[in-house]
């Protein structure tokens, strides 16, 4: 029974806690009470407040919320909202209830969203918000309330803080806040919160986590005194770069930043500057003392896999920031490398606008810390790649855009290493100093063989530089010179960026040790191309940093070097020709050159990377078949191959397909002699186009066989090499023709003129003969037909007679299957006119049928006209054959 009462006592007390707080939130709807309270809330904000809706709980506490609270902006920082939130939840401190005083307790704000507004004078709408000392509170509060509500602690949940510079809203923000604001004493206030960094229209999934520790005041001093310790831990290096600047710069790693943030009155000591006069240092009113430490690690390029050995850097920084005079001097800066160090110090003013002033000294710069940074960054470093060596750095930097005002590096030399290179890559001493506002780089001589690098210049040399500077480097070494620094002579808004000049000269007997440095440093130069050989270079590059852009003039010479390609099956060599390059465009000078079987001059010029080349050549000697072996497939097809195409389709790579693609050139040929067996032509003079493995001569004039022709060629050297021949020719000697075959020598003769059209594939002169096709027609002035006696045949004798001659001949054939198809062929004399038709192989086998053609008025019957011989057999025993018509009968004879 004692337990059954107790429960209901407890029942009761609940539903009495329920009925209270329900009767007790309905009251709080009232008019009288809901002004009370809000008058409350502006009395503890210092601001105006509008909420939706007051309710009470008895439940969770004494608590009094709030739904859709709104606190007003003061108006000297914009008419936005200063704090929403979608609920406040409100402790009463029974203590002061008890005393007749209603005070907040604890304020738990659930989303909130707040405006941190600052002026163009640099105070922030946060110092009037937190309550001043008891002291400095008005004997009549807001709306007829005697004192302003003390606020003890405020919660926050899921919270976002914007941040406006006047009435410009930055696109910087801190969301998912959470943590708690604390007044320890009246007027100081204890801060513990955590938040996450993003910036507007940019995705930050790895943006890591910042939380602000410390003690701050109210409204006394502009938030002074204060200390802040703010962490920012485990956040993307990619992510950090988008919030400051909104874009991806292609950087990866993992960044963690410490920074504590001490604020001190006017008139205290601060730690002595290292700034140089230039930036006036003053100490009146207020000063905020910053120290931060900067931890980098893992950091590589975007596309780069991350690697045990990807470069790390620590930053530790003093600096004091001074409001009033619109001034931050730099005490003590340290950039740290596992085996580098440089310390910064100087400032930076913008009362009068931007003058930043610094100062960088390094104890010790290793160059194996710069080739660990330039690995994360570059693709295609080879592995073995090592760098020895050291420098030191001493210079001072002012004004926007920055200039060099004074100071140097100087190093020792260093010393380029890879399995790759034959010989370590080894520079002499280097030396820059500042030189009219630039940062001039004396001429350093670079070594590949054995040799002596140059010693330093002491450090109270000058630097030398301009023309006198720049003599010709030892044999196998290139010597470099330039300068780096603001453009002066440019108009301003070019001059925002930093203009550059480098010089490279020097000559070297083996041009591919150079290029296998190169390509050891990531830089393949000869992509698709390799070179050997005697090498000299004179080049420069001018160009600005940022945006980065470079121009590139001056030589190459080339003295028998020996060139190599993918889509060349044999080696150029170029006993001397010069390459001179002028921004884009590129144009060489072949004074000797052996490729393709002959030996060339002339010229080659392109505009642009992307334009075809443009060329004036000259060759004394080509031939088909050469072509063929220099531009064709290096493996042909075997017969398994020829029987499944698709076995040879492996062959052939993407990347050999990409290069041939791109080989384009046009422009005019000439060409002492061009052999496409069994044919020669002399001094052919063209118009050429070559794309890929495709080679088109058009507008070609051509001495042929004593006798000249015009047309076009094109040859496709692909697995199975292709031509297509198509000629108009006059004065052709047949007799020098005829000569060229075996079958036909000493067998005819005369000069001919017409037209010929042909197309052969395949590799070597029996593909090629047995393969060609084509048609044509023709006239011989003075033919002679030596084996074949055409008047002795028609006259009854033997076909095997002396040489037949006639004043002209005609006719229309065609070729194909290793066969002469004759369509119409007359012979005309003085006395005699014959005509033929038929067919001659190429192994000299005839089938001709031959007949005279009677004068226009003899119409004897039985005349020739009636008689048609057949001729057949090998060209040298020809067998005549009579067809008789009328009576069908044959008769043969020798």
């Amino acid at each position: 029974m004692r337990k059954r009462s107790w429960l209901r006592r407890v029942a009761l007390a609940l539903v009495v806690l329920v009925v209270v707080s329900a009767g007790f939130s309905r009251s709080l709807r009232l008019g009288r009470v809901h002004r009370y309270l809000n008058a409350r809330l502006e009395a503890a904000f210092g601001r105006p407040v509008r909420v939706g809706e007051f309710s009470f709980s008895l439940l969770d506490g004494l608590r009094l919320e709030a739904d859709s609270i709104t606190v007003a902006e003061d108006p000297r920082f914009g008419y936005e909202y200063f704090l929403r939130a979608e609920r406040l939840t409100a402790g009463l401190r029974w203590s002061a209830l008890a005393r007749g005083r209603f005070e907040f307790g604890t304020l738990s704000f659930t989303r909130p969203s707040l405006n941190l507004v600052r002026t163009a004078d640099g105070h922030w709408n946060l110092e009037s918000w937190l309550p001043p000392p008891p002291a400095e509170i008005p004997a009549t509060g807001v709306a007829g309330v005697s004192a302003p509500a003390r606020l003890y602690r405020i919660k926050v949940d899921t919270g976002r803080i914007n941040f406006k510079l006047g009435s410009d809203k930055h696109p910087f923000a801190l969301i998912e806040v959470t943590g708690d604001v604390e007044q320890e004493t009246a007027g100081r206030w204890r801060i513990d919160l955590k938040a996450r960094p993003m910036r507007a229209a940019v995705a930050l999934p790895e943006a890591g986590t910042l939380r602000v520790r410390g003690r701050i005041a109210g409204t006394s001093a502009r938030l002074q005194p204060a200390e802040l310790a703010l962490t920012w831990q485990d956040a993307s290096l990619a992510d950090a770069l988008r919030l400051a600047r909104g874009q991806d710069y292609g950087a990866r790693g993992r960044l963690d930043v410490e920074l504590t943030v001490r604020s001190a009155p006017p008139g205290a000591n601060s730690a002595t500057p290292t700034t140089p006069p230039k930036l006036p240092i003053t100490t009146v009113g207020p000063r905020w003392a910053f120290t931060a430490t900067a931890r980098l690690r893992d950091a590589h390029r975007w596309d780069l896999p991350q690697r045990p050995g990807d470069p790390a850097l620590n930053l530790r920084a003093e600096a004091e920031w001074f409001p009033d005079a619109a001034r931050i001097e730099l005490s003590r800066c340290v950039l740290e490398a596992p085996r580098s160090s440089v310390e910064v110090s100087g400032g930076i003013g913008w009362a009068a606008g931007l003058a930043p002033i610094f100062h960088l000294r390094s104890s010790w710069i290793s160059f194996a810390d710069l080739l660990v940074w330039y690995r994360a960054f570059r693709p295609g470093v080879t592995e073995s790649l090592t760098l020895e060596g050291s420098g030191e750095i001493n210079l001072t930097v002012s004004g926007w855009p920055p200039r060099i005002e004074d100071g140097g590096f100087s190093s020792s030399g260093a010393r380029l290493q890879a399995t790759a290179l034959p010989e370590p890559v080894r520079l002499g001493g280097i030396l820059a100093r500042v030189r009219r506002g630039q940062l001039e780089l004396a001429p350093t001589t670079v070594f590949i063989a054995a040799g002596t690098p140059d010693r330093a210049a002491p450090p109270g040399a000058p630097a030398r530089a301009g023309p006198a500077a720049s003599s010709v480097a030892p044999r196998n070494a290139l010597r470099v010179q330039g300068t780096i620094g603001p453009a002066k002579a440019l108009p301003r808004v070019v001059s925002q960026g930093w203009q550059f000049t480098f010089e490279l000269a020097g000559e070297t007997d083996r041009a591919q040790d150079w290029l296998a440095a190169a390509q050891a440093l990531g830089y393949t130069l000869n992509r698709g191309w390799s070179a050997a050989g005697p090498v000299e270079v004179r080049l420069s590059w001018q160009g600005s940093v940022r945006p980065f852009s470079a121009g590139v003039a001056g030589t190459i010479g080339l003295r028998g070097l020996e060139w190599r390609t993918d889509y060349l099956n044999h080696p150029v060599l170029v006993p001397n020709a010069l390459i001179e390059l002028r921004g884009s465009e590129r144009r060489v000078t072949l004074t000797a050159a052996g490729a393709f079987g002959g030996h060339w001059q002339g010229t080659l010029r392109r505009s642009d990377p992307t334009a075809a080349w443009e060329f004036d050549l000259s060759v004394d000697r080509l031939d088909a078949a050469e072509l063929d072996r220099w531009l064709g497939p290096r493996a042909r097809p075997g017969l398994l191959e020829r029987m499944l195409p698709f076995a040879a389709a492996s062959r052939s790579t993407s990347e050999l397909d990409t290069l041939l693609g791109s080989l384009r050139g046009k422009g005019r040929l000439r060409v002492e002699e061009f052999f496409l067996a069994p044919l020669s032509l002399r001094k052919l003079s063209t118009e050429a186009e070559i794309e890929g493995r495709t080679i088109r001569l058009s507008k070609a004039a051509v001495e042929f066989c004593k006798g000249s022709a015009e047309g076009t060629l094109t040859a496709r050297l692909a697995a199975g090499p292709a031509y297509d021949f198509d000629v108009q020719f006059d004065g052709v000697d047949l007799k020098v023709l005829g000569d060229a075959t075996a079958s036909l020598r000493d067998r005819i003769g005369g000069t001919a003129s017409g037209k010929l059209m042909l197309a052969a594939r395949g590799i070597g002169r029996q593909d090629l003969v047995r393969s060609l096709e084509g048609y044509g027609l023709f006239r011989v002035r003075g033919a002679r037909i030596r084996g074949l006696d055409v008047r002795a045949v028609v006259q009854g004798g033997s076909a095997r007679g002396g040489p037949s001659q006639f004043a002209t001949a005609e006719a229309r054939f065609s070729l194909a299957s290793e066969k002469i198809e004759v369509e119409n062929l007359r012979l005309t004399d003085r006395d005699d006119d014959f005509e033929a038709e038929g067919s001659i192989n190429f192994s000299r086998i005839l089938d001709l049928r031959l007949r005279p053609v009677p004068p226009a008025k003899d119409d004897r019957p039985g005349g020739p006209t009636s008689r048609t011989f057949r001729i057949t057999g090998p060209l040298d025993a020809p067998q005549v054959t009579p067809l008789d018509s009328g009576s069908g009968k044959r008769g043969a004879k020798k």
